[in-house]
């Protein structure tokens, strides 16, 4: 009888540390050294981290400025179409609108024909280029983002 309850009592304590135990390694992961509060991170990899924080925030910035440059030639290109939709075409400002925004509709000249309607003159070179330009700046900055911005982590 004492037989059996020692070798239950053994078996409930196996049992018990069998479960748990194993599991506790593949979860964890070991602390660095460097985290430690006696200890500094190595030379090399504070190099390391700063050199990659400064080039994430140098294709944050490139990032934000070809957003702007984005924003300002939407806005040309809509006043171009706004300015041939409502026919105005003899002003100053017009012609100031029509030749800062040549160059960027000159690919796109003459591949559509311009549509009536009602009076209203659509330029359909002027919405090509326009989302040309927003889907090319768009695969570029998410190109950028992608590679040198890392994901951040959501657990």
């Amino acid at each position: 009888m004492q037989l059996l309850k020692r070798r239950n009592r053994h078996n409930a304590h196996t049992l018990n540390a069998a479960d748990t135990d194993p599991g506790l390694p593949r979860i964890t992961l070991p602390i660095p050294t460097y985290q430690f509060s006696n200890m500094r991170e190595p030379w090399h990899r504070r190099l390391a981290s700063g050199l990659h924080n400064a080039l994430v925030f140098m294709v944050r910035k490139i990032i934000q400025l070809l957003n702007f440059a984005l924003c300002l030639l939407l806005l040309l290109l809509f006043a171009r179409f706004l300015l041939i939709a409502f026919s105005l075409h003899a002003s100053i400002f017009a012609s100031w609108i029509f030749q800062l925004s040549a160059w960027p509709v000159l690919p796109f000249n003459n591949l559509l024909p311009m549509l009536s309607y009602q009076g209203w003159l659509i330029d359909m070179n002027t919405l090509v280029a326009i989302l040309s330009y927003t889907i090319v700046f768009k695969l570029i900055t998410g190109f950028l983002h992608n590679l040198f911005i890392p994901a951040k982590k959501s657990y």
